[in-house]
């Protein structure tokens, strides 16, 4: 069952009233009033099965001349007809591809251009992805995503090493480097001994520095600088500074509930304090940090207590009120790091916030070759309200990632 827009823009008559006074204001790309361009999700990939397996959690860059945007899901598998992962179980990452054209960006993806990034049980030692020798490449796991970004020479991404079946575990955490963005290199990264869970990690390049040690030498470093997401709840800040003096060629660092700047054990990546939660009380999953002129934007989807209420049955009798992200909202980055105060997004195309719970998914805001401000999303609108998915029980079924425009 698929939810008209008519519905949508229906419903939503007191969200478009106010966004015209608002700053950031969601529209159909290119246009002012259409449904979001389905980029990537089971009806494209799975005809048939439009439950076959879940689309969430996108990052991209442009390399070259060429779109790369990774994504989180792909389970069920099996109802692929040939797939890049034939032996892999549990979310994979998972690279799609499409020609830097305005055209292309808010079009249907190329079936043709998908392959798996993340290391699988089943690969031989001579396939892709390579990672290092450590035990946590040696079980199956369910993969998360941050962002993409590139620093110190490479394109890089920080992943969550989930257990596998049941993704209640993601304390372990590994990171990939890669020269071209295609094939990747995996290697532990951080691990939280005390169980916290850091599903995403979001990263940005900061600057250059030096590091002397005693003696008078002196080594060139790079830093990056970002947040996380950590119980499911809370908000964290980190910092890597990527240099050659350290056992592994990095150092971590982590803002602790104690107001102080503490480091990760330099040789096994492990640490057993409590990170401070820069972001309480929105149960804020952060998706991507992005320039608006000269000022950084950390996105994320929250609690919809920003918005009023909008659409409460979206055109069926679905309706959930057990909590969770239901809307986006943006945050300015200060020079120092610390945030602005939370800026709702509010849209003239769909339901925000979503009546049902973890409607609105993974804002992944990305300013294009084109001048247009991007935003690349989940939902799983067109599927909540078919008796036939078992979206009640899980409402990652069926997902799939929309593009649509902010101004």
């Amino acid at each position: 069952m698929r939810i008209q827009s008519t519905i949508l823009m229906t419903g939503c008559i007191a969200v478009t009233t106010i966004a015209a006074q608002a700053a950031t204001v969601e529209k159909g790309p290119g246009q002012t009033t259409a449904l979001g361009q389905t980029i990537i999700g089971a009806q494209l990939f799975t005809p048939g099965e439009p439950t076959g397996g879940a689309y969430i959690n996108p990052t991209g860059i442009l390399i070259g001349s060429t779109f790369h945007l990774y994504v989180q899901g792909g389970q069920d598998q099996a109802h692929w007809s040939s797939t890049p992962w034939p032996d892999c179980v549990g979310d994979q990452l998972l690279l799609f591809r499409t020609s830097n054209t305005a055209s292309n960006l808010v079009a249907e993806f190329p079936t043709g251009t998908v392959r798996r990034i993340t290391p699988c049980l089943g690969d031989s030692p001579s396939q892709y992805p390579l990672h290092s020798s450590d035990p946590v490449f040696d079980v199956d796991h369910h993969w998360t995503l941050g962002n993409v970004f590139f620093a110190a020479g490479h394109y890089r991404i920080v992943s969550a090493a989930s257990n596998y079946p049941e993704a209640s575990e993601f304390s372990e955490l590994v990171w990939g480097r890669s020269s071209d963005g295609l094939n990747w290199y995996w290697e532990p990264f951080i691990k939280s001994t005390a169980g916290y869970n850091m599903p995403e990690v979001l990263l940005e390049y900061s600057h250059t520095g030096f590091i002397c040690v005693p003696g008078g030498s002196c080594t060139t470093f790079t830093h990056l600088s970002g947040y996380f997401r950590f119980t499911f709840a809370g908000v964290g800040r980190m910092k890597v500074a990527i240099s050659s003096v350290y056992p592994r060629g990095f150092r971590v660092s982590i803002l602790a509930n104690n107001g102080q700047w503490l480091s990760v054990d330099d040789w096994t990546g492990e640490f057993s304090f409590t990170p401070m939660d820069i972001w309480p009380n929105d149960s804020a999953r952060p998706k991507s940090i992005v320039s608006n002129g000269s000022t950084l934007e950390l996105w994320a989807a929250v609690d919809p207590h920003y918005l009023p209420g909008c659409c409460p049955s979206c055109g069926c009798d679905y309706y959930d009120s057990g909590g969770g992200p239901g809307s986006f909202a943006f945050r300015t980055i200060n020079s120092d790091g610390t945030l602005g105060s939370a800026q709702p997004l509010y849209s003239n195309l769909r339901c925000m916030p979503s009546p049902y719970r973890e409607g609105r998914l993974y804002p992944f805001r990305y300013n294009d070759s084109f001048g247009r401000k991007l935003l690349y999303s989940v939902t799983n609108d067109d599927n909540i309200c078919d008796d036939e998915f078992s979206v009640h029980g899980n409402p990652f079924v069926g997902t799939y990632i929309v593009v649509t425009e902010v101004e």
